[in-house]
């Protein structure tokens, strides 16, 4: 990607192994900070990014999105940031980064 994200994971029954042919692939994509939200080629990337992994496996893609300065906020309101950090798998990026500030 011309702007890389900060991490990037799939999540959800993709990754714990117990997907069916009508399974959603799930796709966490953490924004680096210094990007903003209505950036051009970002949200070009993510559409791109949904759009092509719906083609490659002919499931539904979705990129459950976040700013990396929401991190510190999300790790306590939201649960599935702890189960993408347990069982994600990363494409980028390092998942210990979901659950710790280093």
């Amino acid at each position: 990607w011309d702007v890389p994200p900060a991490l990037a994971a799939v999540f959800g029954s993709v990754a714990r192994g117990d997907a069916d042919a009508g399974s959603d692939l799930d796709i966490l994509v953490i924004r680096p900070a210094e990007v903003d939200d209505d950036d051009e080629v970002w949200r070009d990337q993510v559409m791109a990014l949904e759009r092509s992994a719906s083609s490659w496996t002919g499931n539904d893609c979705r990129a459950l999105e976040y700013a990396q300065t929401e991190l510190p906020r999300l790790r306590v309101e939201e649960p599935v940031i702890a189960e993408i950090a347990a069982d994600g798998i990363a494409l980028a990026g390092n998942l210990r980064d979901l659950v710790s500030s280093g």
